[in-house]
């Protein structure tokens, strides 16, 4: 069981940037990835093989396309837009930890953000609040992503044996809010 979370419309994301003049797009590679793939009939992530251990990942796939085509967006209204993944930022920097340091320490998001002047999180509402409290008010972010409740996916390989796919039909939606 994963969150379930939706794209705010693109005139709310644009909206939310106006006035600045460089925008970060930080996307989550866990369920925001999953969610768009399901939304958009897009694959959720590309498997790749690594030639040193031979060992397949998973590499997403769905937010990496949808964080472009925002990017593009903003780049065409001349707001200069970049796009950083991450694993879930809800978990590297909202959950408190016990004296280890996270995957993601803060001072390493702070050094990704600091040529821009927002940032649009591409994930569920614990993940854009854990990025503001590792940025401070010293920058604006922004959700690009409302929650709306929990999912589970059933996941498949293409026949292909190259993208990894959701199967919508065993999938089951479990939404809170509207």
């Amino acid at each position: 069981m994963v969150t379930y979370v939706e794209l705010l419309p693109d005139s709310k994301i644009l909206s939310s940037v106006t006035g600045f003049e460089s925008v970060l797009i930080l996307g989550c590679s866990g369920c925001a990835n999953a969610c768009i793939a399901y939304q958009k009939n897009l694959p959720c992530d590309k498997l790749v093989t690594d030639e040193k251990t031979n060992i397949r990942k998973r590499s997403a796939y769905a937010i990496v396309k949808e964080a472009n085509r925002i990017k593009n967006l903003l780049e065409s209204i001349r707001i200069e837009a970049n796009v950083k993944m991450w694993k879930c930022p809800a978990w590297d920097l909202f959950i408190p930890s016990s004296g280890m340091r996270s995957r993601l320490p803060y001072e390493e998001l702070i050094k990704v953000c600091s040529n821009a002047d927002a940032v649009v999180t591409l994930c569920c509402s614990s993940g854009t609040l854990g990025v503001k409290k590792a940025l401070g008010k010293s920058f604006k972010v922004t959700p690009g992503m409302k929650t709306l409740g929990w999912v589970y996916f059933h996941f498949i390989v293409d026949e292909s044996d190259q993208f990894v796919l959701i199967d919508k039909n065993e999938s089951v939606i479990t939404k809170l809010v509207r």
